[in-house]
C-alpha cells in the first residue's frame, strides 16, 4: 500500500494558547500531521489501522492527536446545535452507518445555514430529544415518517419526496398485480 508522504516526527514541545480558550495546546507533532491524519480520519473515513500503514505512526501516538483535538474543538457541536431547534423549518434524517467494522447510525440536522452530522450507536428517540429538548420550539420539522419524531415538541411535515415516491411504489406493485392472473384462476 503507498504510504502519504510524511512521517510522525517528534519536536520539542512549543505551546501556544487557542484564541477562546483557557489553556495552552501542546503537541509533539507538526500540525501538518495532526491535519492530515484529522482529514483523512473524520473526512474521508478511512480506518485507523489504514492511517497508521499510511502515515507510519503508531497507534498510541494518532490516539493521542485525536484525544488533542477532541478537547480543543469539542465544544462546538453544542454550539452548533444550539441555534437549530429555534430555526423556523428544520429537516431531520437518520440513516445507518458502519465506522470501523460497527454499526451505527448517522442523524441529520439541517437548517437553512447549518448542517449538523451526529454519529450514535442509537436509532431510539433520545437522539432528537438531545437535540430538540422538551420544550415545545417554534417553527416546523420536515422529516420522513420515522415514528421518533412523532415526540418533537414542534409541528411536523412529511416529506413530499419519500410521500411520492411510497404512492409510486405502491401504484407499480398494484398494476402488477391486476396483469397477473389471481392464483385462483389458472
Amino acid at each position: 500500500m503507498p504510504t502519504v508522504g510524511m512521517e510522525a516526527t517528534e519536536r520539542p514541545s512549543q505551546g501556544y494558547d487557542l484564541p477562546g480558550s483557557s489553556f495552552a495546546v501542546r503537541s509533539p507533532y507538526e500540525n501538518q500531521l495532526v491535519a492530515t491524519v484529522a482529514t483523512m480520519r473524520y473526512l474521508h473515513g478511512i480506518p485507523l489501522g489504514r492511517i497508521i500503514e499510511q502515515i507510519d505512526i503508531g497507534p498510541g501516538p494518532l490516539i493521542q492527536i485525536f484525544h488533542r483535538l477532541a478537547k480543543i474543538f469539542g465544544h462546538i457541536p453544542n454550539r452548533l446545535i444550539e441555534p437549530y431547534p429555534q430555526s423556523p423549518v428544520k429537516h431531520a434524517d437518520e440513516t445507518g452507518w458502519r465506522n470501523d467494522g460497527q454499526n451505527g447510525y448517522v442523524w441529520l440536522f439541517a437548517m437553512d445555514k447549518i448542517s449538523l452530522f451526529l454519529f450514535r450507536k442509537t436509532r431510539s428517540s433520545s437522539v432528537p430529544r438531545e437535540v430538540f429538548g422538551d420544550k415545545p420550539l417554534p417553527g416546523t420539522l420536515v422529516v420522513d415518517r420515522y415514528t421518533v419524531y412523532n415526540k418533537a415538541p414542534c409541528a411536523l411535515q412529511y416529506c413530499y419526496a419519500i410521500y411520492f415516491g411510497k404512492r409510486k411504489t405502491s401504484r407499480k406493485s398494484s398494476q402488477k398485480r391486476r396483469k397477473s392472473k389471481p392464483s385462483w384462476a389458472s
